[in-house]
């Protein structure tokens, strides 16, 4: 026995749309800077990590991509995970597209601010000097979004 033509054309339409809500990332960095959100930062921070390899043709086997990995699936800090979503989004242009397209007009050119202060400052002092910390980056990417 089959299922009706209608059952099928329901979950059609239902798969459709949770591919286009997976592609639909409003407010991300609000939602990301909630205690309450860490897991699914984690499981974003996957994600993009594998967007990034696909990017930039970084093998997944990579000692570098296999350590992030473990990373992640370790008990780390909200902080802690916090630094590597902000990171990784520096160097993600999939999600960055994403962002984009989800966003209204006006929270376009905030997030545009935000990516730039990201790129051209944020990231580059915390990766340069020793005296940064997770905390003290996430302190500062929270401080920069609120202003963007």
């Amino acid at each position: 026995m089959s299922i009706p033509t209608t059952c099928h054309g329901n979950k059609k339409r239902k798969s459709a749309n949770t591919d286009s809500q997976r592609d639909h990332l409003p407010h991300l960095i609000s939602r990301v800077l909630l205690p309450i959100n860490q897991e699914f930062c984690k499981e974003f921070c996957s994600q993009s990590l594998q967007n990034v390899c696909s990017l930039y043709g970084v093998p997944s086997e990579h000692p570098t991509v296999l350590a992030i990995e473990e990373c992640l699936a370790s008990d780390m800090s909200s902080t802690e995970t916090l630094s590597f979503f902000f990171v990784l989004l520096n160097i993600d242009m999939t999600v960055k597209e994403r962002m984009m397209q989800s966003e209204t007009e006006a929270q376009q050119q905030k997030i545009a601010n935000f990516f730039m202060n990201l790129r051209k400052h944020l990231v580059c002092t915390y990766m340069s000097q020793q005296e940064s910390t997770p905390s003290s980056f996430v302190h500062a990417c929270a401080d920069a979004w609120s202003f963007a």
